[in-house]
């Protein structure tokens, strides 16, 4: 049977670009930004995901797409080895001035999560905290599971925290075909963020990804890439996450997986 096809026109690296530039404008304005601690239902997920898999105390671990590394610097201080890479460097840069500031020896390194430099069977464990849903391409998602798979050691664990969809959002008749443009196509977000001297200020900054582009998955489809990837499923459910009852919710899905 012959598929649909569907072309989304993506500019050309794209993905790195998107990010540096939104934290280049997110914390260049001044504004706090994922610096003060775990949000509420990533820490009860990870506190749960400690005891269940039972990491012992300085065992070795990376944050996948850490962002301002506020994750990281948390985990390390429980008495874990913990290394944050992303693909920013702004924002790297913003992780190690807060290591330091909270008296975290977390370490800090710019790179790919896609294709790292790390030999294989570094880790004794991996998270990926609210960033494999800012990756919309199916075959980019694979590649980075992957990556986990191999950088992992045997019997290695893996923590996954990410928005979610309640329905599939891959349709098994469509192949969507990116093609890459030099036009800069990426919508643009307007966000108001507050400063640490209290003040509001409005930031403009790209969108993720180009529209046509979902980097949620409902719960079936997560498992299923996990399993190609090579990871055993153990536990995983999803629930609505609401931050104020003025606030409609967002839903996410949390994995406890690990290399077989």
């Amino acid at each position: 049977m012959n598929q649909r096809r569907r072309k989304i026109k993506a500019p050309r690296n794209y993905y790195y670009r998107v990010h540096e530039e939104r934290y280049r404008s997110i914390l260049g304005s001044g504004a706090s930004f994922r610096d003060k601690g775990m949000q509420s239902y990533v820490a009860r997920a990870w506190q749960e995901f400690k005891a269940f898999s039972g990491l012992a105390t300085g065992s070795k671990g990376l944050e996948s797409g850490c962002g301002t590394g506020i994750n990281t610097i948390n985990i390390s201080l429980e008495g874990f080895d913990m290394l944050g890479l992303d693909i920013s460097s702004t924002a790297i840069k913003k992780a190690s001035t807060l290591a330091e500031e909270k008296g975290s020896d977390a370490r800090f390194e710019v790179g790919d999560m896609f294709e790292t430099r790390f030999p294989e069977a570094s880790f004794d464990f991996i998270v990926n905290i609210w960033t494999l849903h800012v990756v919309g391409e199916q075959q980019m998602r694979d590649r980075h599971l992957r990556e986990c798979s191999r950088i992992l050691k045997s019997g290695g664990w893996f923590f996954l925290h990410n928005e979610s969809s309640e329905r599939d959002i891959l349709d098994p008749e469509e192949e969507i075909i990116i093609e890459e443009v030099d036009k800069w196509n990426i919508p643009e977000h307007t966000k108001t963020f507050t400063k640490a001297n209290g003040k509001e200020v409005q930031v403009s900054f790209p969108a993720h990804m180009p529209e046509g582009l979902s980097g949620r998955r409902s719960l079936r489809e997560h498992h299923e890439e996990l399993n190609r990837a090579g990871f055993k499923i153990l536990k995983s459910w999803e629930e609505i996450m609401k931050p104020s009852l003025e606030v409609q919710g967002n839903r996410i899905m949390v994995a406890f997986v690990r290399k077989v």
